[in-house]
């Protein structure tokens, strides 16, 4: 296990906010990628709560691209941030099925945010 996951674990278990990208990486299409099962796993083991967070804009700023494109750190770039209702995982649940209930929540954030003017 990684020294990063540790002391996320731990920070978790100290009542301490962690912040994470399940996405693990950028998407090219700026859809939600497919995500991985390390957040919910922590979640499941020390009993915080996974609020999802959509993000819109940040492309502006950071994106992928061959070759990557520099960062483009001009002023007044907006970048538009949504926070869902946080999400539980009781000890016996589904890693798997909820990782896809996060993925789902991930984009209706994301697409409600990307339909704002």
């Amino acid at each position: 296990m990684s020294r990063t996951v540790e002391r996320a674990r731990r920070l978790l278990e100290q009542s301490e906010a962690v912040g994470g990208f399940p996405e693990a990486g950028i998407s090219y299409s700026f859809t939600v990628r497919p995500l991985m099962r390390g957040l919910p796993s922590l979640a499941r083991e020390t009993g915080a709560p996974i609020v999802p967070v959509g993000v819109w804009g940040s492309q502006r700023i950071f994106t992928v691209g061959d070759p990557e494109p520099p960062p483009d750190f001009t002023r007044r770039r907006r970048v538009d941030v949504a926070f869902g209702a946080p999400m539980y995982l009781a000890p016996g649940d589904d890693l798997t099925e909820f990782t896809h209930r996060l993925g789902h929540r991930l984009t209706e954030l994301l697409e409600d945010l990307q339909r704002q003017p």
